[in-house]
C-alpha cells in the first residue's frame, strides 16, 4: 500500500490511542510530515523534539482546528470521550473545520455497526458518520471492537479469585487490542487511497466469557470460571465494590445489552487488509502485557 506524500494530522494525539498512533505513523512517514493536535501541546514535547508539528487544537473551537489543519491532507479524527448530543455537536462542527481546511480525506474512529447498535453512546458515532458523508470528503471509516483493554478489570478479577462473573450469557464479542486498532488507524491515516470504505476492526475470533475465561485459566495456569449472572446482580455486585450506581449501570448495560444482544459479535480480517498482519488473540495480548497483570 502506497503511503501519502502530503501532511497528515491526528486530533487527540496526546490521549492512548492516538499516542500509539503518532508511535506507528512516524514508522512509515518523515516526522515533518505529520500534524499531533491536542489540547495541551506540552504532553508531546517529546515528538515535537523529533520533529513532529504540535500544534493546540479543540473541537469546541472549530476555526482554531481549521488553522491547525492549513495544508493538511490527511486527518484521523479521534472520537472524543464525552457521550451525549454533546458529543455529536463537537464533531459535527470539527467534521465541517476539518472540510474548511481542505483536507482531501478523513479518517474516523467509529464503533461496530453504530446505526443499530443497543446503545445509545454507539449510535452517536453513526451521527458522525453521517456528517463526514454528508461533507464531501473521502473517508475511511474504522468501526473499532470493544479493545481487550475493557477486560482488564475482570482478568484481574479472575486471575486473584479465579471467577469472571458477567451478565452477558454465551454471547461472545470481536475483541480487538487496542494497539491492532491503532495500527490499522496508522496505515488508513498514511495511505494514499482516497476511496471512501468502511473497515470493521476486531479480534481474531469472537469470544464469549466462557472463553474468554478459559484463555486466562491458560495464561495463569490455574482454574479460572465463568459464572453467568443476571444484570441486578451484576449491578449489586459493582456497587458493593464502590462503583457509583449510574457507572455501574453502564457497565453492566454494556455486558447485558451490548454483549449479550449479539451486537458485537463480528470478526473480519480488516486489521490484516490495513496492516499486513493478522490481528493479536486473546492469549498474545496477555503474554504480551504481562506486566498489567501481575
Amino acid at each position: 500500500m502506497a503511503n501519502t506524500q502530503g501532511l497528515v494530522a491526528i486530533t487527540g494525539a496526546a490521549g492512548q490511542l492516538g499516542r500509539l498512533v503518532l508511535q506507528q505513523v512516524l514508522e512509515k512517514v518523515a516526522a515533518n510530515q505529520v500534524v499531533a493536535i491536542t489540547r495541551d501541546p506540552a504532553k508531546l514535547a517529546d515528538v515535537a523534539a523529533q520533529g513532529v508539528k504540535v500544534v493546540a487544537g479543540d473541537f469546541s473551537d472549530p476555526a482554531g482546528l481549521t488553522a491547525a489543519l492549513a495544508g493538511v491532507e490527511r486527518v484521523l479524527m479521534i472520537s472524543i470521550d464525552v457521550i451525549g448530543g454533546e458529543r455529536v455537536r463537537l464533531q459535527t462542527d470539527a467534521v465541517k473545520a476539518i472540510a474548511a481546511a481542505g483536507v482531501k480525506h478523513l479518517v474516523y474512529t467509529s464503533a461496530i455497526n453504530p446505526a443499530e447498535a443497543p446503545m445509545e453512546f454507539l449510535r452517536e458515532h453513526a451521527a458522525t458518520e453521517q456528517a463526514i458523508v454528508a461533507s464531501g470528503l473521502s473517508y475511511s471509516f474504522l468501526r473499532n471492537n470493544f479493545y481487550f483493554e475493557t477486560i482488564t478489570d475482570k482478568v484481574k478479577g479472575a486471575l486473584a479469585g479465579g471467577v469472571i462473573a458477567a451478565a452477558a450469557g454465551d454471547a461472545a464479542a470481536g475483541l480487538v487490542a487496542r494497539a491492532d486498532c491503532a495500527a490499522a488507524a496508522a496505515a488508513a491515516l498514511v495511505s494514499a487511497n482516497t476511496t471512501s470504505e468502511v473497515y470493521n476492526i476486531t479480534g481474531p475470533v469472537s469470544l464469549s466469557h466462557k472463553a474468554i475465561a478459559e484463555t486466562v485459566a491458560e495464561f495463569a495456569g490455574r482454574d479460572v470460571v465463568y459464572q453467568p449472572i443476571d444484570a441486578a446482580s451484576a449491578q449489586q455486585q459493582l456497587e458493593q465494590f464502590g462503583l457509583p450506581a449510574q457507572i455501574a449501570g453502564f457497565v453492566v448495560a454494556i455486558d447485558h445489552d451490548l454483549i449479550g444482544s449479539g451486537a458485537l459479535d463480528l470478526v473480519t480480517n480488516d486489521v490484516e487488509r490495513l496492516t499486513g498482519k493478522p490481528a493479536q488473540s486473546l492469549a498474545e495480548y496477555l503474554n504480551a502485557n504481562r506486566g498489567l497483570f501481575s
